[in-house]
């Protein structure tokens, strides 16, 4: 008896593989009776062959699939391929509203599972439906709730979940609330950006634990404004939320930072103060020196100068000659024998310059890029440099102006064989 049920098991199975490779809709209403009749195994390969071949009619049958199941597995299977055929016929909608229609008389495993699919579905007509039941004097239909309203897909959900998250913080079900409002946060929408950084506040203060400050100190790098960017930077001071804070700091601040560049400045030397991770502080450095000079209105006078090598060293490999360092094409490049103790490239203007800063996009990062040197004005150091942390390959080091006709660079250490030199910026200011 035994082998025969089995055998007419796997038949069952296979023939609803069958049906649904052939798309024979007219084999829905054979199916439902299938999985409504027959064995677990059978059951659920008709639900599979269902979710590929029912349409808006059939949900209320499926439905009905979910609230008489016999079996957590069969319910399981019902409730799947109500989802995901509505999903595929973009009937969410008309799925929600008839697993809506289901609850009132439903039994408790079944209104879990309804409660659960609506989460699903995620159609906006029964986020109410959701929101009420995150209240139910029942606690397992609250966690189906809270569930569900974690998994929202649209930011109509923010409002509870927030809701949720103070209700029940610091238990399970607020953290899930709390995981879900800082998700949904960094969904696009039309809010403005006031609105979402006091969500972000609220967030941050509800969270018992960094990972979900973290997350949102990750989200608030899409609030682009001096406000975020303050909240942000407030957060360096805590050494398990340093390097997130630093990360997002750099994102607003070059977004913002022509805009608002005093807010800016502001947040890069609190990065540079609260010295993160070498490459974090390298990028601060970097986009300090960048807003800096955006502020004077510095502009590169390289290419207008004439290049030199007073240091009786032979070009190197492929290299262009001193002039590639200045010519504006990044495929050029300045490079002498490897292996050398001292390495020198000079600049000279017509007039005087008031020079504010240099720039150096190295041959490649940190390899056979300069590593230590000095920077000369007229003869006069004006910056000295130690261990030269580039980001993305590129270097900037500002000083206070110097008035001169020479610019040199001296340099003694380098990554690599040699520090080749593919552009030198030299920025100057007016009087």
């Amino acid at each position: 008896m035994a082998q025969r049920e089995a055998a007419t098991s796997a038949v069952y199975v296979e023939a609803a593989r069958t049906l649904a490779a052939r798309r024979a809709v007219e084999a829905v209403p054979a199916l439902i009776d299938t999985a409504r009749a027959s064995d677990v195994q059978a059951a659920g390969a008709s639900c599979e062959a269902l979710a590929a071949l029912i349409d808006e009619g059939h949900f209320p049958a499926m439905v009905d699939l979910i609230v008489n199941a016999g079996t957590t597995s069969f319910r399981s299977a019902a409730f799947n391929a109500l989802v995901a055929a509505a999903h595929r016929l973009g009937a969410e909608h008309r799925a929600s509203q008839a697993a809506t229609a289901a609850l009132n008389g439903a039994g408790l495993l079944a209104q879990c599972a309804l409660i659960e699919a609506l989460g699903k579905l995620g159609h906006d007509s029964s986020l109410a439906t959701v929101v009420t039941a995150c209240t139910d004097a029942d606690p397992a239909v609250r966690n189906a709730a809270v569930r569900a309203l974690a998994d929202w897909p649209s930011p109509q959900a923010i409002p509870a979940l927030l809701d949720t998250a103070k209700a029940q913080a610091g238990d399970k079900l607020g953290v899930l609330a709390l995981r879900g409002l800082i998700r949904l946060l960094a969904v696009p929408s039309d809010r403005p950006p006031e609105e979402t950084l006091t969500y972000y506040r609220e967030a941050i203060a509800l969270a018992r634990q960094d990972i979900p400050k973290k997350q949102a100190l990750a989200g608030l790098a899409n609030v682009k404004t001096p406000e975020a960017l303050a909240c942000v930077a407030a957060h360096l001071a805590n050494p398990e939320l340093r390097n997130e804070a630093a990360a997002t700091v750099l994102a607003i601040t070059e977004a913002i930072a022509d805009a608002h560049p005093e807010a800016a400045e502001a947040a890069l030397h609190s990065v540079i103060d609260e010295a993160p991770e070498p490459e974090t502080l390298a990028k601060a450095r970097t986009a300090l020196a960048k807003v800096r000079l955006a502020r004077l209105g510095a502009w590169n006078i390289a290419s207008t100068g004439t290049a030199s090598s007073p240091d009786d060293l032979d070009k190197d490999g492929g290299s262009h000659g001193d002039q590639a360092a200045i010519d504006g094409d990044p495929d050029t490049y300045w490079d002498e024998v490897d292996g050398k103790d001292m390495y020198i490239l000079e600049v000279t203007f017509n007039e005087p310059q008031r020079i504010v800063a240099i720039t150096i996009l190295g041959y490649s990062h940190h390899n056979y890029a300069p590593k230590d040197f000095v920077v000369l004005a007229d003869g006069t150091g004006v910056a000295s440099v130690e261990d030269a942390q580039y980001t993305d390959n590129q270097l900037v080091v500002d000083f206070p102006a110097a008035a001169c006709k020479t610019l040199r660079l001296a340099i003694t250490g380098y990554y690599g064989s040699s520090p080749a030199i593919r552009e030198l910026g030299i920025y100057a200011v007016q009087e």
